[in-house]
């Protein structure tokens, strides 16, 4: 059957209520090495209608001005137990990352095809790997992005306080 409890049970992550309407939740599958994923579809957003719309995690001021932003996300899972937070739950805890160069072409193509001229990481821990993160800042560095981090960085990291202002 198409859409029977057992073949649901067969889809990875996928949480449903079984025939006896008891919540099942399957066990999730995670990408280890990020950069076998293929590129976000970001032609399937508008972008400018997705901004004028109200998607923003900087509210009236970058609204006001008007640019044209893109979420993004550089790492997945979170090694932390933070008990305010869900984000475990649907990444996983182990810390992915996509490589320093893979995000940059990421920003590369935003740029180019969508004229973005703001950024929004939407991970939970892209400071995790101060190098990485150095290496990111860097490449993209020369597009003059507005870069925002609603929740991707933890104030503790990096550890050391000379690292943190370079970010």
């Amino acid at each position: 059957e198409k859409n029977s409890a057992s073949s649901l049970t067969e889809i990875p992550g996928l949480a449903f209520k079984n025939n006896e309407g008891r919540a099942v939740f399957n066990n999730q599958r995670f990408v280890n090495n990020l950069d076998e994923l293929g590129r976000v579809d970001y032609s399937l957003l508008n972008l400018k209608k997705y901004h004028k719309i109200g998607y923003s995690y900087g509210g009236k001021a970058v609204l006001s001005r008007n640019l044209t932003t893109a979420p993004i996300m550089a790492t997945r899972g979170c090694p932390y137990a933070c008990y305010f937070c869900s984000s475990p739950t649907y990444t996983g805890r182990k810390f992915r990352a996509f490589s320093s160069a893979r995000i940059v072409e990421m920003v590369t193509y935003l740029v180019e095809k969508f004229k973005v001229k703001e950024l929004q990481f939407l991970d939970d821990n892209f400071t995790i790997n101060y190098e990485r993160a150095m290496e990111i800042c860097e490449g993209i560095e020369p597009f003059h992005l507005r870069i925002t981090f609603p929740n991707a960085i933890r104030a503790d990291l990096p550890k050391d306080p000379e690292k943190r202002l370079k970010l």
